[in-house]
């Protein structure tokens, strides 16, 4: 399981990562009304209750959910640098921002990238389960040991996979348009945008969203040879726009993406949302 997302029973974060939810302001409600739930609650509603390890992406509230939830034969899978960056948790540390008891009498797993000796795209990779089938690749900077996945969701010769970004960018503007996918601005435009609408913000007045801004632009950079290869297909966790485009949600499948247009239909659906974060753009999203 790749990330939790956030844990229902939000006041049981630990008083540091709480503070901090306040001072921001977030209310913190599910996506069109209900009830909370936990990915446990999902995993077990959908049938798939039943794992052996939970990966996080990074150790931030949003995607480490509750780990208590599941049994202690459970591994719990981190990046380079968690153990000596976040042990010990809360509450033996107050300001940890994680408490202990998610890996509390579990085995806890820190991956060596660097040992594993491969790469994927620019990325230091690990071949998880050793059959090509998922990968989990080493992407610093938004966090301390930030992971992402690379998972395969049909085999060769029409192989596809699905690039699970986590937090390595937060907004597709981040890493598109590209010289490889240009974003004309109709279809009589002969001279489309070739570069990002932003880049990493690394501003004196707080708003810096990376541990490394260095790491993080440069993660983010290598996404682009991803993003142009029509095998696969780009989620990030906080891409608001794809649920206008993924209609069949878990337990279905997205084995079935690429013969559905989910990339093409997703590419440039993030453009409306520009608005609110640039001002308004006189930008027409690309017809597909």
């Amino acid at each position: 399981m790749f990330d939790l997302g956030i844990r229902k029973d939000i006041e049981k974060l630990d008083p540091h990562t709480l503070g901090s939810i306040k001072i921001v302001g977030w209310d913190i409600t599910r996506a069109g009304g209900g009830e909370l739930l936990d990915i446990k609650d999902v995993l077990d509603q959908g049938g798939k209750g039943d794992i052996d390890a939970v990966i996080w992406s990074h150790w931030h509230f949003d995607h480490t959910g509750d780990m208590t939830r599941f049994p202690k034969n459970v591994d719990l899978v981190v990046g380079p640098g968690f153990k000596e960056n976040k042990i010990p948790g809360y509450p033996t540390n107050p300001a940890a921002g994680i408490s202990e008891d998610a890996w509390e009498g579990r085995t806890l797993r820190e991956l060596d990238f660097a040992a594993a000796g491969l790469k994927i795209g620019g990325y230091e990779a690990v071949d998880y389960f050793g059959d090509g089938s998922f990968y989990l690749l080493s992407t610093p900077g938004h966090a301390i040991g930030h992971m992402s996945a690379l998972a395969r969701t049909t085999a060769s010769p029409e192989e596809s996979f699905v690039f699970l970004g986590g937090d390595i960018v937060h907004f597709n503007g981040g890493f598109r348009p590209t010289q490889q996918v240009p974003l004309p601005c109709s279809e009589l435009d002969d001279d489309p945008r070739t570069t990002p609408f932003f880049k990493i913000a690394d501003g004196p007045d707080g708003q810096r969203v990376a541990h490394n801004h260095a790491n993080t632009q440069q993660s983010v950079d290598h996404m682009e040879i991803f993003d142009a290869d029509d095998r696969i297909l780009i989620i990030i966790a906080h891409d608001a726009s794809l649920l206008d485009v993924i209609d069949e949600m878990f337990p279905k499948t997205l084995n079935g993406w690429k013969v559905k247009g989910w990339k093409q239909r997703g590419r440039w659906a993030f453009l409306p949302q520009m608005e609110n974060k640039a001002g308004k753009l006189n930008i027409e999203v690309p017809k597909v």
